[in-house]
């Protein structure tokens, strides 16, 4: 699907369209994705036009959200261990998971930590450095994604990689 179409996500301006579609096209994941952070629908729209997942799973703590056709979204707040982790068990887990929700600590390593276990390739973190221009924010997330580094291989990972440019960050571990 080419990047012009209008998907209403800000993943299209920070280029981070451009960036899954590069893993993508490398490592061919499949089967079921989830991203954490709604919104207006755009991505999980175009992560179903993909034609490479079976499932499109979104969360968000709107319920306003946007619920694009073909794609199951849920209310789930990050910090609902007990909710994320019923929602990995009825889906049997996921493939692929895109963290594009609170962009904080507290919220980003509570999903995490639920949903980890419960992921068969892949764990993106978006947008970790962001922290709302709050000081405490971007020191927790930088925290997070070091121990996360630092404890690749404990976690069962095999590859890790994080990157701060100037469209985006993006920090992934995978698995097996």
């Amino acid at each position: 699907m080419p990047f012009g179409q209008p998907y209403n996500s800000d993943k299209k301006v920070n280029k981070l369209f451009e960036f899954y579609q590069r893993y993508f096209d490398h490592f061919k994941p499949k089967g079921k994705v989830l991203e954490i952070g709604v919104h207006n629908g755009g991505s999980l729209e175009w992560l179903r036009d993909q034609g490479i997942f079976d499932t499109v799973v979104g969360i968000d703590i709107n319920e306003k959200c946007g619920r694009p056709a073909g794609c199951d979204v849920h209310i789930i707040n990050q910090l609902d261990r007990v909710g994320l982790d019923r929602l990995a068990k009825h889906y049997g887990g996921f493939d692929v998971i895109i963290d594009d929700g609170a962009h904080v600590a507290p919220e980003t390593r509570c999903a995490f930590e639920a949903l980890w276990p419960w992921t068969r390739s892949v764990y993106f973190i978006e947008d970790w450095s962001v922290g709302y221009g709050q000081p405490q924010h971007c020191h927790g997330m930088l925290t997070f994604v070091g121990e996360l580094i630092t404890q690749l291989r404990a976690l069962g990972g095999t590859e890790v990689y994080a990157n701060y440019n100037k469209y985006h960050t993006v920090f992934y571990i995978k698995k097996g």
